[in-house]
């Protein structure tokens, strides 16, 4: 039996060897983060276990791109250690995954053959994750109870490459971004050589449906994010409010079609980035203010605060109680600017 002891206690490990006619052979041990004795697991592999204070993701990117690269090229001995670890039972204060924060991680895995069978529990996530140690025609696939995903702060941000990224199935039962409550979530991503393409995404939840479809891809050096997307509502004042926008519409069942995008990764969405297309079909709502002012009605067609006007915001020249029987039109994306030519309030 082999113990090592590295910067100070900070890692300890354990190995098993045995003689062989090939010599000396190591067939199990465990690698253990945090101070407390490694042990030996019961059966041949290897385990990584204990404590770390942080992880990143970003850091393990050339790893990855490497290993895949590797993939038809199995006698690395780098790689052929990586393979014979086959547990993992971990605890981290926290991690950077794909650039989003979790906290109070643990993660317990097993690795039969070539893909790991994780159980994760966090403040954030809970549920199931079957991970492919080889990316290429293989996807990431999760069934968690919850995720809420909460992206680093803008100093931490690392963007990760969607070329070196797998595809991806994903059920989840209550999912949310950035504070805003999605509903369930079905998705469907598969790898490209370019990047990422997102087969479908549908969002259901008791204010909202969602169906898009999309890519994120790297274009001469460039990251672009496209969408195409069908939101249905049969209360757009509660959609809005969900997204956290002070709504200026009462109820209302809606149809909007969005056509949209930016450059950066899927996160990167922001007015200011975006051109595209936004086809709006609002039926029996109100306004919620109305102010019979002609000076103010022609406010409706100033777009100078764009996002006011996208969430339905009329708040500055209405006066509480305008019913209507349809809002429709269509408004075309621009550098921070939406133009229309054909909004009818009726």
């Amino acid at each position: 039996t082999l113990r090592i002891d590295y910067q100070g206690g900070k890692l300890h490990g354990v190995l098993y060897a045995k003689n062989s006619p090939e010599g000396i052979q190591y067939n199990r041990g465990e690698l253990r983060f945090g101070g407390e004795a490694a042990t030996l697991p019961p059966n041949h592999g290897y385990r990584l276990a204990g404590f770390l204070p942080h992880y990143s993701h970003t850091q393990w990117e050339t790893a990855l791109q490497l290993q895949e690269q590797k993939s038809n090229k199995r006698s690395s001995t780098h790689w052929d250690i990586i393979d014979r670890i086959n547990e993992i039972d971990v605890s981290i204060k926290d991690a950077e995954v794909f650039d989003f924060q979790f906290n109070d991680v643990h993660l317990k895995a097993i690795k039969p053959v070539h893909i790991w069978e994780a159980k994760l529990t966090s403040a954030e996530a809970e549920g199931d994750i079957s991970f492919p140690m080889q990316f290429e025609n293989n996807k990431i696939i999760l069934a968690m109870n919850r995720l809420y995903l909460n992206a680093l702060k803008k100093a931490e941000k690392k963007t990760s490459d969607p070329r070196l990224l797998p595809g991806l199935v994903a059920k989840i039962n209550d999912f949310r971004y950035a504070g805003i409550n999605l509903g369930k979530m079905d998705l469907s991503v598969k790898k490209q050589k370019p990047g990422l393409e997102i087969d479908s995404l549908h969002f259901i939840s008791p204010i909202m449906s969602v169906d898009l479809k999309g890519r994120w891809f790297t274009l001469d050096g460039n990251q672009q994010t496209q969408f195409y997307a069908t939101v249905r509502s049969n209360n757009m004042g509660h959609l809005l409010e969900n997204f956290g926008y002070v709504h200026g519409i009462g109820e209302g069942n809606s149809k909007l079609g969005l056509d949209l995008t930016w450059q950066g990764k899927p996160s990167d969405f922001a007015f200011g980035k975006i051109v595209g297309n936004i086809a709006v079909d609002i039926n029996n709502g109100s306004l919620l203010e109305l102010d019979p002012g002609a000076g103010r009605f022609f406010g409706l067609f100033s777009f100078q605060a764009l996002p006011r006007r996208l969430a339905l915001d009329f708040s500055d020249f209405f006066q509480k109680g305008f019913k209507f029987d349809s809002i429709q039109g269509d408004f075309a994306l621009s550098e921070g600017n939406a133009y229309t030519g054909n909004l009818v309030i009726d």
